[in-house]
């Protein structure tokens, strides 16, 4: 499951509901649970055979977190990080944070920074404002400027 939303930038909640009936030959359309629109977004092998074989079905979200946090932990993903989640702040290890919605964030970053194209990366993710899709990349600089500045310099075709 976290596998197809690294790979797609799906929801787990889409993931669970992917039938082979979804996989339109690159594409994988479907309709994303929370904002009730079409979504069109990459195929691969990959991703079809993990359709197929219904390995999207495979834990609740519950299980899915906790396994994902504990593979994370056995990987050494364990540097002392700081967040903030709805206004408070947590310092703990890495892995306690890591979540299946970080498959999408993986998936905005890592085709982002093939691609340069944000239009294309919101598109893929069904977003409808870019805005949405820039909180999703991370990409690490000590100098935040640079990042406004690179998104205030892309220019979209539109298309």
């Amino acid at each position: 499951q976290f596998l197809l939303s690294c790979m797609t930038g799906m929801r787990i909640s889409d993931v669970v509901n992917l039938t082979e009936a979804n996989i339109q030959k690159s594409e994988i359309v479907y309709v994303a649970q929370k904002t009730n629109t079409i979504v069109r977004t990459v195929n691969n092998p990959i991703t079809e055979q993990l359709i197929r074989e219904k390995k999207n079905l495979s834990f609740s979200l519950y299980n899915c977190n906790l396994l994902i946090k504990e593979i994370c932990k056995k990987a050494n993903i364990n540097s002392l990080v700081q967040v903030r989640w709805g206004g408070i702040t947590e310092v703990g290890e890495k892995h306690q944070f890591v979540s299946s919605h970080d498959g999408r964030r993986s998936f905005a970053t890592n085709t982002f920074e093939e691609t340069n194209n944000l239009k294309l990366v919101s598109e893929l993710m069904g977003h409808s404002d870019t805005k949405t899709t820039e909180s999703y990349i991370c990409i690490t600089t000590h100098d935040t400027s640079q990042v406004r500045e690179m998104f205030g310099k892309l220019n979209f075709a539109t298309g």
